[in-house]
């Protein structure tokens, strides 16, 4: 289960189970949401919008940690805006897999 809160202009996004990685509830459509995760494999997005280049590629199969599978059909580079202290900064993230059937875009950690 995914949960997500709003308070004034801050936002607080919790997983709690891994099926959120591949489930899109409803409720989360037109939410752009960056999770940062350091096991992650690659970036990855359902945000097609958010791509500042892109090119479609074959559809890639790509297993979820609850063993769930998806396909990613296009990559590209994403510039996406983080929290820095009390204002934001902008990284510009490449080889970006647009798979559109998660629920938030995935910023691997190095």
């Amino acid at each position: 289960m995914a949960n997500l809160t709003k308070s004034g202009d801050d936002w607080a996004f919790t997983v709690t189970t891994t099926q959120a990685m591949s489930q899109y509830p409803n409720s989360y459509k037109g939410t752009e949401i960056n999770v940062y995760d350091l096991a992650a494999s690659t970036h990855m997005s359902p945000d097609r919008h958010r791509f500042t280049e892109f090119r479609e590629i074959p559809p890639r199969s790509i297993t979820a940690a609850d063993k769930v599978i998806f396909n990613a059909t296009g990559t590209g580079t994403m510039r996406i805006a983080t929290p820095n202290g009390d204002k934001m900064s902008y990284i510009t993230l490449t080889n970006v897999l647009y798979c559109k059937d998660l629920v938030f875009t995935l910023v691997l950690l190095c």
